[in-house]
Protein backbone atom coordinates (compact mmCIF):
# COMPACT_ATOMS: atom_id res chain seq x y z
CA UNK A 1 0.00 0.00 0.00
CA UNK A 2 3.00 2.45 0.44
CA UNK A 3 4.74 1.90 -2.39
CA UNK A 4 1.20 2.05 -4.48
CA UNK A 5 0.95 5.78 -2.87
CA UNK A 6 4.22 6.43 -4.13
CA UNK A 7 2.99 5.14 -7.83
CA UNK A 8 -0.39 6.85 -7.97
CA UNK A 9 1.58 10.22 -6.88
CA UNK A 10 0.16 9.91 -2.91
CA UNK A 11 3.48 10.37 -1.26
CA UNK A 12 2.01 12.77 1.29
CA UNK A 13 0.01 10.27 2.77
CA UNK A 14 2.65 7.14 3.10
CA UNK A 15 3.90 9.35 6.89
CA UNK A 16 0.44 10.06 7.95
CA UNK A 17 -0.39 5.99 7.69
CA UNK A 18 2.90 5.27 9.09
CA UNK A 19 2.51 7.39 12.04
CA UNK A 20 -0.82 5.58 13.07
CA UNK A 21 0.19 2.32 12.88
CA UNK A 22 3.15 3.06 15.29
CA UNK A 23 1.18 5.01 17.62
CA UNK A 24 -1.64 1.79 17.34
CA UNK A 25 1.27 -0.64 17.58
CA UNK A 26 3.43 1.25 20.13
CA UNK A 27 0.99 3.57 22.21
CA UNK A 28 -1.82 2.11 22.47
CA UNK A 29 -1.22 -1.62 21.76
CA UNK A 30 -4.36 -2.55 19.35
CA UNK A 31 -1.54 -3.26 16.90
CA UNK A 32 1.14 -4.72 18.58
CA UNK A 33 1.65 -7.67 17.12
CA UNK A 34 2.67 -5.44 14.05
CA UNK A 35 5.21 -4.14 15.78
CA UNK A 36 7.99 -5.85 13.64
CA UNK A 37 6.20 -4.68 10.40
CA UNK A 38 6.61 -0.98 11.60
CA UNK A 39 10.20 -1.48 12.14
CA UNK A 40 11.04 -3.43 9.24
CA UNK A 41 8.98 -2.30 6.81
CA UNK A 42 6.74 -0.08 6.70
CA UNK A 43 8.73 2.33 8.27
CA UNK A 44 11.74 2.71 5.56
CA UNK A 45 9.12 2.44 2.85
CA UNK A 46 8.30 6.23 3.74
CA UNK A 47 9.83 8.39 0.49
CA UNK A 48 10.43 11.18 2.03
CA UNK A 49 13.72 11.08 4.27
CA UNK A 50 12.71 14.21 6.32
CA UNK A 51 9.03 12.37 7.10
CA UNK A 52 11.24 9.21 7.84
CA UNK A 53 13.83 11.00 10.26
CA UNK A 54 10.56 12.45 12.17
CA UNK A 55 8.50 9.16 12.11
CA UNK A 56 11.45 7.35 13.53
CA UNK A 57 12.23 10.28 16.46
CA UNK A 58 8.36 9.68 17.06
CA UNK A 59 9.03 5.48 18.04
CA UNK A 60 12.13 6.11 19.97
CA UNK A 61 10.63 8.70 22.04
CA UNK A 62 7.77 6.36 22.49
CA UNK A 63 9.71 3.29 23.09
CA UNK A 64 11.52 5.87 25.67
CA UNK A 65 8.83 7.08 27.54
CA UNK A 66 7.79 3.47 27.85
CA UNK A 67 10.96 2.15 28.98
CA UNK A 68 11.55 -0.24 26.24
CA UNK A 69 15.09 -0.59 25.96
CA UNK A 70 16.09 -4.20 25.19
CA UNK A 71 13.10 -4.76 23.38
CA UNK A 72 13.33 -6.96 19.59
CA UNK A 73 11.84 -3.80 18.08
CA UNK A 74 14.10 -1.02 20.15
CA UNK A 75 16.97 -2.92 18.84
CA UNK A 76 16.03 -3.36 15.19
CA UNK A 77 15.33 0.49 15.14
CA UNK A 78 18.39 1.17 16.66
CA UNK A 79 20.39 -1.31 13.71
CA UNK A 80 18.32 0.36 10.90
CA UNK A 81 19.30 3.88 11.84
CA UNK A 82 23.32 2.76 12.00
Amino acid sequence: MLNCFGMVDLVRLQAPLVEFLIREAFTMRTLSNCQHSCVAYWLPAVSDDEERTRLERLLRNIQHQQGVTSSASASMLRRQLK
